[in-house]
């Protein structure tokens, strides 16, 4: 069944679908933070009033609230220095495995293409 459905995709319905799995990726573990923390304020001032607890501050709800956009925040500075340490490309190898220029000025760019068009 699947090798007959499989074909029918066209080209740019599967290149969509690589797309939305790529945000899905990037965007599942911020999704997952907010929906398991977020509502922890609410459960707890719940819990908290049906047991007549009366220290619990009213603020409990909004720093549960908050907490998660904090969380991703770091998560997402984190990921960004990571990314960063990694420093700039230094050698580029095409498909057949040459070396290609990473940096290239606009007069040996223009040679090159002159060049491949004789």
């Amino acid at each position: 069944m699947y090798k007959v459905t499989a074909y029918k995709v066209t080209l740019k319905k599967r290149h969509q679908i690589v797309e939305n799995v790529k945000v899905l990726a990037f965007a599942f573990p911020s999704i997952l933070i907010y929906t398991l923390l977020a509502p922890m304020g609410a459960i707890i001032t719940i819990i908290a009033m049906s047991l007549k607890f009366s220290s619990l501050p009213p603020s409990i709800g909004h720093i549960f609230s908050n907490l998660p956009h904090i969380i991703i925040c770091i998560r997402l500075i984190l990921i960004n220095r990571k990314s960063e340490k990694h420093g700039p490309v230094k050698v580029v190898k095409n498909a057949l495995g040459k070396s290609l220029p990473v940096v290239l000025t606009n007069d040996k760019y223009f040679k090159d293409l002159k060049q491949q068009w004789k």
